[in-house]
């Protein structure tokens, strides 16, 4: 009995055809996965081809001492099979047909957390479509419908397209209430030994720094020192005083 199962075990790949089996295939993957001490058990374990609801299959295998390896090349199988049936595969389900419900075969592995079991759950369509298929797949192996993926997608887009226009909007606030502040600084910033500062956008870092000359559109500053925002004692690192021109739209009086 045990060279029988090494042999069905070996050839699960290489045999393998669009129209093979997703349940038979789970089968010998499993096979394949355990030490060879405790193939005949779990040969009589993973006997017969699970439950048949009339429009799909399903299938539920427990085994244990497998490998990280063993797993991944369960995972990468049934990616090869779904390819070979002319689908796509995200890992767990194999769907013909962009943005369609067309399910061939579900494949899930779930750690059963002690012992290094896991659990690999296989269902496949007898019937391609099938309404029953697409409610047990949805209740019982979490899948997304065209329709519910669809939604959240355009839901997801009008949350980043309203996201985008409130950015946009701040940023309008924030230029307006700059130019208004400047406004009213600029004449005190346009004297030479004027105190300014600098913030940026995104950094806890000021610096500050004296007026030492000015242009039409620009301020020559000598930047002294630079401290944290929340710790004024607390220097960054790398600082050197320098001096730049810049407009005077960053800066403001402290």
């Amino acid at each position: 009995m045990l060279a029988v199962v090494v042999a069905v075990a070996g050839c699960a790949t290489t045999d393998m055809k669009a129209e093979s089996s997703a349940i038979a295939v789970g089968k010998s993957l499993v096979l394949q996965s355990v030490p060879l001490g405790g193939l005949a058990v779990q040969a009589a374990v993973s006997a017969g081809d699970g439950d048949d609801f009339g429009s799909y299959k399903y299938k539920t295998q427990l085994f244990c001492q497998t490998t990280y390896k063993a797993l991944s090349n369960i995972r990468q199988t049934f990616g090869v099979l779904c390819e070979r049936k002319g689908a796509q595969f995200d890992g767990q389900f194999c769907v013909q047909g962009m943005g369609s419900d067309r399910v061939l075969f579900s494949a899930k592995l779930e750690s059963q957390g002690t012992g290094a079991c896991y659990r690999l759950n296989v269902s496949e369509a007898v019937t391609v479509g099938s309404p029953d298929y697409l409610q047990f797949l949805v209740s019982k192996s979490g899948y997304e419908t065209a329709e519910v993926r669809a939604q959240k997608l355009a839901a997801k887009q009008a949350a980043s397209a309203e996201a985008m226009a409130k950015a946009r909007l701040d940023q309008r606030f924030r230029e307006i209430r700059d130019m208004a502040r400047l406004q009213e600084e600029l004449p005190q910033m346009r004297k030479r030994g004027a105190r300014v500062c600098l913030m940026e956008d995104g950094s806890s870092v000021v610096y500050r720094g004296y007026v030492e000359d000015f242009s039409e559109e620009k301020l020559k500053i000598a930047v002294a020192e630079a401290f944290l925002a929340n710790s004024p004692s607390t220097r960054p690192t790398g600082f050197q005083p320098n001096t730049l021109w810049d407009y005077p739209v960053r800066w403001r009086l402290c």
